[in-house]
């Protein structure tokens, strides 16, 4: 059986570089419900940068007009929430 290999975890200031999103934004999809999936430990938040790498490999396109699961769930979200037309 072969060994898993340790989880990458990163706090949300190095979350934040490794993905383009500000701090701010991330927070605001914790808050949200929305994705990227997140740990908390006490009041301390942690990411799995594997996860993070599945997560932004959703969004892979290819043609511009294909929507992507990213886009798919903020979407959703959207409408849950009364905030989209």
């Amino acid at each position: 059986m072969q060994q898993k290999s340790p989880r990458r975890w990163a706090r949300p200031p190095k979350t934040a570089r490794y993905t383009g999103y500000s701090e701010a934004t991330l927070e605001k999809r914790r808050a949200a419900g929305l994705d990227p999936p997140f740990y908390k430990i006490g009041r301390a938040v942690f990411y799995d940068l594997d996860e993070i790498d599945d997560w932004l490999a959703s969004g892979k396109r290819q043609s511009t007009w294909e929507e992507s699961a990213v886009v798919q769930s903020v979407g959703e979200s959207a409408l849950a929430a009364g905030i989209a037309n």
